[in-house]
């Protein structure tokens, strides 16, 4: 890790227009994570009240919308299949003899 010279920090925080943009980054950024963790919060009251209504499991509703997000389904789909491959092949053999 990069040693930290204090006084340069001190020399670059004496300068009045330096520390009000850096306050005003750091309270944007304060505001983001605001907003982040109400998203977060509404992401979870949503799966929740989905799961309950549709008894659906959570954790397919979050894969479900994760997916859309990321607009990667034939991704998904394509991994799935290799892993069926393996788990067919690796562990079905194991069940048999186990």
């Amino acid at each position: 890790m990069k040693e930290i010279d204090q006084s340069s920090i001190t020399n670059v925080l004496a300068d009045p227009k330096v520390r009000d943009t850096i306050m005003k980054s750091i309270k944007e950024i304060g505001d983001c994570q605001i907003r982040i963790a109400g998203e977060r919060s509404f992401i979870s009251e949503e799966i929740k009240a989905l799961s309950e209504k549709y008894k659906i499991a959570p954790k397919h509703l979050r894969k479900l919308a994760k997916t859309y997000f990321k607009n990667n389904l034939n991704e998904l789909i394509s991994e799935d299949e290799e892993f069926q491959i393996l788990a067919e092949t690796l562990l079905g053999d194991a069940e048999s003899a186990g």
